[in-house]
């Protein structure tokens, strides 16, 4: 697809990197999210995720737990929260996803990471990181 999608249209100037994409790429549509890979023609690209309802806080994942808590976690260039929509513009990384090409040992990688998110991310509540209460229920 070389135009923007219309669900993205109207946030269009969120980022300007978004004004020189040359093709979207479906990746994943579920009925509360889309991802889309936007390409530019240097060969770089973006990752545009948009979440809708309560996918919509994942910008606020982000913004009050993952990054307080110092996690190795995308490049962020851009967000945007407003009622029930929530957009994050992150880097994107070339190859395939592992939604493209699944594999056992990618999940296992995957498993591993999450384990050390949690290890983090239980340091960083006992060291007083985290600021908003209502994640720690």
């Amino acid at each position: 697809m070389d135009r923007i999608p219309e669900s993205f249209a109207e946030y269009i100037d969120l980022h300007p990197s978004l004004k020189e994409v040359t093709s979207w790429t479906l990746l994943r549509r579920w009925s509360h999210s889309e991802v889309w890979r936007a390409n530019r023609n240097n060969g770089d690209s973006c990752i545009v995720k948009m979440g809708k309802e309560e996918n919509a806080r994942e910008v606020i994942v982000y913004k009050d737990l993952l990054i307080p808590f110092g996690l190795d976690i995308p490049t962020i260039y851009a967000s945007y929260k407003a009622d029930d929509i929530g957009i994050l513009i992150m880097k994107g990384l070339p190859g395939e996803t592992v939604e493209d090409a699944p594999q056992s040992e990618i999940f296992i990688e995957a498993a591993k990471e999450l384990a050390t998110i949690r290890s983090k991310a239980e340091s960083a509540i006992m060291e007083g990181k985290l600021t908003n209460e209502t994640y720690l229920y």
